[in-house]
């Protein structure tokens, strides 16, 4: 009987031990505030090179600085794409805010998902954030900028191999009309604009790493062209530039303003409007 009035008793403090246990634990959380956040721009579609400002607002004070970051939850976007900021409320504050940098690299690109999240920047800043605070995923689509008129386009290569590559555009029979991106890496420009005549253009290169002794050794290396249409689309032509047997290789022109300066034909461009056509030779 003593054996079992021991039980018993043993049993009722653990009950009683528990109790506590959880009260002290939800009374904890009480002193924790719980994280409201404001978003500039809560969802939809962004411009390249568009800033959005979180807005983050406690119910109470605490004796304890929070930092908080934006992270990249999913989404076709990367680290090229979105500049994630940080920011830390020191103690006893109740507001702060950071902000997250969608990067204007001009290169043509189809539109790129981007999910967010503000959350604590460390697991003692997430301790103390009350658990009852609601800390949403925000979903963006990132917009490249599109001229209505002009073709853009951006020149990718392999930038481990060849340093510098200079890109030419120009047209013999609407001449001398000439349009060049030069500094660089990528090379990206509104490169035929809308209100030039109608007609074939043509776009080339000059490895000019190469030319100048920069770079040694190199016989080929690959190439991209990215562009952007008036219409929104975006078409890559790509291929791989014979270095080592250029002058056989390519049509060269001399540049009409430098004539010093040689540049070998890849592709030409029938201009229409604000239609383009791409053709690789």
């Amino acid at each position: 009987m003593k054996l079992l009035n021991k039980f018993l008793l043993l049993a009722m403090l653990s009950v009683v031990f528990a109790c506590n246990s959880d009260d002290e634990e939800l009374a904890g959380q009480e002193y924790k505030p719980t994280v409201s956040i404001t978003a500039s721009a809560p969802t939809g579609n962004v411009d390249e090179g568009t800033s959005i400002t979180y807005s983050l607002s406690f119910d109470k004070p605490i004796n304890h600085p929070i930092s908080f970051v934006a992270t990249l939850v999913s989404g076709v976007a990367g680290a090229n794409d979105v500049e994630l900021g940080v920011t830390t409320i020191p103690a006893n504050v109740t507001t702060g805010s950071l902000t997250v940098d969608f990067i204007a690299d001009l290169v043509p690109e189809l539109p790129e998902s981007a999910v967010i999240k503000i959350e604590g920047g460390s697991e003692d800043s997430k301790y103390y954030i009350n658990p009852a605070s609601q800390l949403p995923n925000y979903t963006y689509s990132i917009i490249s900028p599109v001229s209505a008129t002009d073709l853009a386009v951006a020149l990718e290569w392999d930038y481990d191999t060849v340093s510098d590559i200079d890109l030419y555009a120009f047209s013999e029979a609407n001449g001398p009309w000439e349009s060049a991106a030069t500094g660089d890496t990528p090379e990206v420009k509104n490169i035929i604009l809308g209100s030039e005549p109608d007609g074939t253009y043509l776009l080339g290169i000059d490895a000019y790493s190469l030319t100048t002794g920069v770079e040694t050794g190199v016989t080929s290396f690959d190439y991209n062209f990215i562009f952007g249409t008036p219409d929104g689309s975006v078409t890559n032509v790509s291929g791989t530039y014979d270095y080592e047997n250029q002058d056989a290789t390519y049509d060269v022109l001399a540049w009409p303003s430098n004539p010093v300066t040689f540049v070998y034909i890849l592709l030409e461009v029938e201009k229409t409007g604000t239609n383009y056509v791409f053709t690789q030779l």
